[in-house]
């Protein structure tokens, strides 16, 4: 059975889960690109903190790519995809299309995520604080 402290880790996790997106979803963003990988270049440069994860908080560097009930990432995991396009390390088929104006929009969005799963956060404690 799960102590109070593993329960709140556990549904905090689940809110930062609900608040992130499918990584194909993203990924989609790329033109002309081969998922699986786009998704090995994203994996390898946040296990070896490269194209921008290295500057990144713990907590930041958790929301690049999370595996639970399927990949998922956020737009910090945009940005680094941005990164690792600009370096040429995301292949694309070809006649491949450069724009990646989408996945930008979708990376400019750290902000607005952050707020987001702070919401989310806040109102999980206040139903909890009710709850008690």
């Amino acid at each position: 059975m799960l102590s109070m402290q593993g329960k709140a880790r556990l549904a905090l996790a689940r809110i930062e889960d609900a608040a992130m997106d499918p990584m194909k979803t993203v990924i989609s963003l790329i033109p002309d690109v081969k998922p699986w990988l786009a998704m090995k270049a994203l994996h390898a440069a946040m296990r070896d903190q490269t194209h921008g994860a290295e500057d990144l908080s713990p907590e930041d560097r958790s929301f690049i790519w999370r595996q639970d009930y399927g990949r998922k990432t956020s737009p910090i995991g945009g940005r680094i995809l941005v990164n690792l396009f600009r370096d040429g390390m995301i292949p694309q088929n070809r006649p491949a299309s450069q724009d990646i104006s989408a996945l930008i929009a979708y990376s400019d969005g750290v902000e607005d995520f952050r707020v987001k799963l702070r919401q989310a956060i806040a109102e999980y404690q206040l139903h909890e604080k009710q709850s008690a």
